[in-house]
C-alpha cells in the first residue's frame, strides 16, 4: 500500500516543473498587476471627479447672494449655518481622507451620520 503511494507521488513529481510553476506564477502577478493598475486608474478619476464637484459647491457657495434669500428666523439662520457647516466639514474630512489614499466614501458617510446623531 505504502509503495503504491510512493508510485504514486513519484508520478506527480514527475509532472512538476519548476518552470511551468514560475510561468504560472508570473501569469498570476501579472494579473494581479493589471488590477491594481486598473483600480488606481478609477480612484484617480473618482478622485479629479470629487475635487470638480467639491470646487463647484464652494463656487457656489461663495457666490451665494443671501440678500436674495427669504428672511430667515433666528432659529432656522442657526440652523443653515450648523447644516452648512456640517457639510464644509464631512467634505473636508472626505477630502483629507483622498489626500491620505483612503476611498472617502467611508468617511464622508460616517461624518454624516455622525453630525445627524449629534444634532438628533
Amino acid at each position: 500500500s505504502s509503495s503504491s503511494s510512493s508510485k504514486g507521488n513519484a508520478r506527480l513529481l514527475e509532472h512538476f516543473n519548476v518552470a511551468t510553476f514560475y510561468d504560472k506564477l508570473e501569469d498570476q502577478s501579472m494579473h494581479v498587476a493589471a488590477q491594481l493598475a486598473q483600480q488606481r486608474t478609477e480612484l484617480d478619476t473618482f478622485r479629479e471627479r470629487m475635487f470638480a464637484q467639491t470646487e463647484t459647491i464652494r463656487g457656489m457657495i461663495r457666490d451665494l447672494d443671501v440678500s436674495s434669500l427669504p428672511d430667515l428666523g433666528q432659529n432656522e439662520f442657526a440652523e443653515s449655518q450648523r447644516l452648512e457647516r456640517e457639510l464644509l466639514e464631512s467634505i473636508q474630512t472626505c477630502l483629507a481622507s483622498l489626500q491620505q489614499g483612503g476611498s472617502g466614501l467611508v468617511t464622508l458617510a460616517s461624518a454624516s451620520t455622525a453630525g445627524g446623531a449629534a444634532a438628533g
